[in-house]
């Protein structure tokens, strides 16, 4: 029921406030804002972006080196372009990424599931890191009452991130998101290689690893930091571009704010809502917070269509030529 009816339902919804949203601000302001930034800054953004998944792919290899960094990075490139564009099951590109580091290389199912489900709480707890951040360098300029409610949404926005982390190294939890991700690999048909069992140890083993653990974080926030460099570039030839500081303020905040909405698909309306309300802070006009979003929504469908496309071609050569097995 929920997969079916309530996240497309969720997902519309959230189409349809950024709709409104854009609309508010004004299309004409808009389309103005996309035009200054621009081809130049649009491919900028776009390599950063990839530049950032290549920190991130080398992150998720010094958790475990089961493959080579090219495989990893192809598995990321998957997971981002899932979790971007067809994000309507929870942890659908987490599973597929996994699956695909299997396909490349990456050592049996549970070895590429358990560096992933690490991974992915390490990512997680350096997001909530860069929203601190974020929101210690927005505290100096905003008055008791905004200071008070900003570090209100940031906590509420960071909670989910650390305790997912904590989490990933409790056994009780752990067992129950080997149970989770059993089921959603069932619901893609190769459960197989998710068989429950042994997850659980093979993740114990893993975050025993503190030293690769620490490289990785550095790593991750590194990554987070190439997101604040991108809305840097794409505001460049903006008739107000916005400085260093506050696009790390942004960054961080609509991270935040897309952490604490992280139920809605895609974070439909929630990430053009966060450039909204945080562009205001930092004094970007309502027209130039929407084009930045849409710079961003555009860089996902860029970078992410075609790691679709290598997901499922990976795929089709497991199912169709002979003598390929998984």
């Amino acid at each position: 029921m929920i997969r079916k009816v309530v996240l497309p339902l969720v997902f519309l919804a959230g189409t349809a406030l950024a709709a409104f949203l854009a609309l508010r601000a004004g299309l004409p302001g808009i389309l103005k804002a996309l035009g200054q930034v621009g081809w130049t800054g649009f491919a900028l953004m776009t390599v950063v972006q990839v530049l950032s998944l290549v920190l991130c792919a080398g992150a998720w290899r010094v958790v475990s080196e089961a493959a080579s960094l090219p495989a990893y990075a192809a598995a990321r490139w998957v997971r981002d372009g899932a979790s971007n564009l067809l994000g309507f099951i929870p942890a659908f590109g987490e599973v597929i990424s996994a699956r695909a580091l299997t396909l490349l290389g990456g050592g049996g199912g549970q070895a590429a599931a358990a560096s992933t489900v690490v991974d992915v709480a390490v990512e997680t707890m350096t997001e909530a890191l860069f929203a601190m951040i974020g929101v210690a360098l927005l505290l100096g300029r905003l008055d008791p009452a905004q200071a008070k409610a900003w570090l209100g949404i940031t906590v509420v926005g960071a909670v989910p991130l650390l305790a997912l982390y904590v989490l990933s190294r409790h056994p009780g939890a752990l067992a129950a998101g080997e149970r989770a991700l059993a089921a959603i690999a069932r619901l893609l048909g190769f459960s197989h290689a998710f068989a429950s069992g042994g997850l659980t140890p093979a993740i114990q083993a893993l975050n025993g690893r503190s030293n690769r653990i620490l490289v990785a974080s550095v790593l991750h926030l590194a990554a987070w930091f190439g997101s604040a460099l991108q809305i840097w570039l794409a505001a460049r030839g903006l008739s107000h571009p916005v400085s260093l500081t506050d696009s790390v303020v942004i960054a961080s905040l609509v991270c935040a704010a897309r952490s604490a909405f992280f139920l809605v698909p895609m974070a439909a309306g929630v990430q053009e809502g966060a450039f909204l309300v945080v562009g205001k802070l930092v004094g970007v006009d309502a027209s130039t917070a929407i084009a930045l979003s849409l710079a961003l929504r555009a860089r996902d469908v860029v970078i992410g269509a075609p790691g679709m496309l290598f997901w499922y071609l990976t795929e089709g050569r497991r199912i169709w030529s002979p003598g390929v097995h998984a």
